[in-house]
C-alpha cells in the first residue's frame, strides 16, 4: 500500500480541490504560489459486527486508493457473478457499495473499481462494533 498510497499522493496533489477541509490548519504566508492540497480519505463509520466485513451494509462507495465502485447491477468495466440474483440478502441489490459477498476470498467489505486498472479494491469501513451493539443494523445477517 506505501507505493501506491505515494502514487495516489502524488497524482491526487495535481487535483483541482472543491472545499478546504474543515479541519485546515491556518499556515504562514508564502511568496510562492499556493499549491492544492487533497484531504485525506477517511474511513466512513458504521455499524457492523462481524469481523468478516459479511454484515456491513453501510454507504462506502470508493476504495481505500480513492477509486469509485462499480454498481454491482453492472457488469462493465468488469464483468462478475456477484450479483443480487447469485448472492441473495447480501447488500447487493442498489448502489455500488462496498460489501463482503459469500465466496468472495478476501479479508476486508470490497468493490469492483470503475477504472479498468485496478479491477477491484479494499475498502475502509472501519472496524466492527462489538456484538449486540448494532441494535440490528447489520447483527442479523
Amino acid at each position: 500500500l506505501g507505493l501506491a498510497a505515494t502514487s495516489l499522493a502524488s497524482s491526487a496533489a495535481h487535483q483541482p480541490v472543491a472545499a478546504a477541509p474543515t479541519h485546515a490548519v491556518a499556515t504562514p504566508a508564502s511568496t510562492h504560489a499556493a499549491t492544492p492540497s487533497v484531504a485525506p480519505l477517511t474511513p466512513l463509520v458504521e455499524c457492523f459486527e462481524k469481523g468478516t466485513f459479511t454484515d456491513y451494509r453501510g454507504a462506502m462507495n470508493h476504495t481505500a486508493l480513492g477509486d469509485t465502485c462499480q454498481a454491482w447491477s453492472s457488469q462493465t468495466p468488469h464483468s462478475h457473478a456477484f450479483t443480487a440474483v447469485t448472492h441473495p440478502g447480501q447488500g447487493l441489490e442498489d448502489g455500488n457499495f462496498c460489501r463482503k459477498p459469500s465466496g468472495a476470498h478476501l479479508a476486508c467489505a470490497w468493490c469492483y473499481t470503475t477504472r479498468e486498472k485496478p479491477s477491484w479494491g479494499c475498502c475502509m469501513v472501519g472496524e466492527p462494533a462489538p456484538v449486540g451493539t448494532c441494535a440490528g443494523a447489520g447483527a442479523a445477517l
